[in-house]
């Protein structure tokens, strides 16, 4: 996956990948910094609307950086967040702030 690429080309790490699937994409699992990482790339927009409903009807609130469209990379802190976003663009977004 292009992302996790970006990850570990800029020395942040991206340590012991673990492939996987989300509905109506791929994911890949990582280690940045001693921390989870989650790399989720969807097929369409639609996709990504739907996998955001997805996660934010769990109630648990959550950080990620993404380009708003297909994809997202969340880690567990805001300030891992912040350096993920140097590295692979987008914006940090609490994507289920405001949602019910």
């Amino acid at each position: 996956m292009d992302i996790a690429k970006k990850i570990r080309s800029a020395g942040l790490g991206c340590a012991r990948p673990k492939r996987g699937a989300v509905l109506g994409g791929t994911k890949v699992t990582c280690v940045v910094r001693g921390e989870h990482v989650n790399v989720e790339v969807y097929d369409s927009p639609a996709d990504f609307r739907a996998g955001v409903k997805i996660a934010c009807s769990f109630g648990i609130p959550f950080t990620s950086v993404t380009d708003g469209r297909r994809w997202s990379v969340t880690a567990n802190t805001a300030a891992t967040n912040r350096r993920l976003r140097g590295v692979v663009g987008g914006k940090v977004v609490q994507p289920c702030r405001g949602r019910r």
